[in-house]
């Protein structure tokens, strides 16, 4: 005697059932993975190789024959990306170029990426991730990691920074001009975008990369801004600089 196929029907539409509950199971579980992946925020200082505030003579003498190192020093807040936890982690980067890295279109010659000594493999890979998405520069070129003890102290105005043993730099505060002086005018923009800015002054720097074969040494130059990204941080809004 032939069987019903009403059985084989109920069980079609229990495999399609499963299914389908498994289908939206993974699917909001991709959702709450993606919701606790928190934007990373916190501090950027950026150290270039000309004066951000300037004259007219020195900011048009610079633009053509300075500005061809840039420094980027990362310093998380908060954040998760990739599943790791970036809070209290720094990533550097150190570029060159054959004209001013202080315009946004000049294309970087040589990058060294420096990853924190003190983060794990994991976070060490989520930082070079981060950083490469955001910076395209550093998708379309080979780039040499350093895995170094990264320091960034600051209070205020006054910010020691060690990157390694062969990068250290020490900042201060703009000094208000004088009746009979002028500050000058703000020629550049950071490169990396920030929520809020300002101008510090290098008070001293020392920088030496053998890999991009770079020796750079500067020390009394408006050359360092000093922001915030990722979220807003409401401690910045009263420090942009005036142009």
């Amino acid at each position: 005697m032939k069987q019903p196929f009403f059985p084989v029907i109920n069980k079609t539409l229990k495999m399609k059932k499963t299914t389908l509950c498994l289908f939206v199971a993974l699917f909001f579980g991709y959702l709450a993975a993606f919701a606790k992946e928190e934007v990373p925020s916190g501090k950027l200082l950026e150290l270039h190789d000309c004066e951000l505030i300037a004259g007219g003579c020195i900011a048009s003498s610079e633009s053509t024959l300075g500005g061809r190192s840039l420094l980027r020093v990362w310093d998380f807040d908060n954040g998760i990306h990739n599943g790791q936890n970036l809070a209290g982690l720094r990533v550097a980067l150190l570029q060159i170029a054959n004209t001013n890295l202080a315009f946004s279109e000049t294309q970087p010659t040589g990058s060294v990426i420096y990853l924190p000594q003190e983060a794990t493999p994991a976070q060490q890979n989520a930082l070079s991730d981060w950083l490469r998405t955001k910076e395209l520069a550093l998708a379309t070129r080979k780039v040499e990691e350093r895995v170094v003890p990264i320091e960034f102290v600051g209070s205020g105005d006054a910010v020691s920074l060690k990157v390694g043993q062969n990068i250290g730099l020490q900042t201060q505060s703009v000094a208000p001009a004088g009746p009979d002086h002028c500050t000058g005018m703000l020629w550049y923009s950071p490169r990396s975008r920030l929520n809020a800015f300002k101008v510090l002054v290098n008070r001293q720097s020392t920088i030496r990369e053998k890999s991009l074969q770079l020796t750079w040494n500067n020390h009394d130059a408006k050359s360092v801004f000093l922001g915030s990204f990722g979220s807003t941080n409401p401690q910045w809004a009263a420090n942009k600089t005036e142009r």
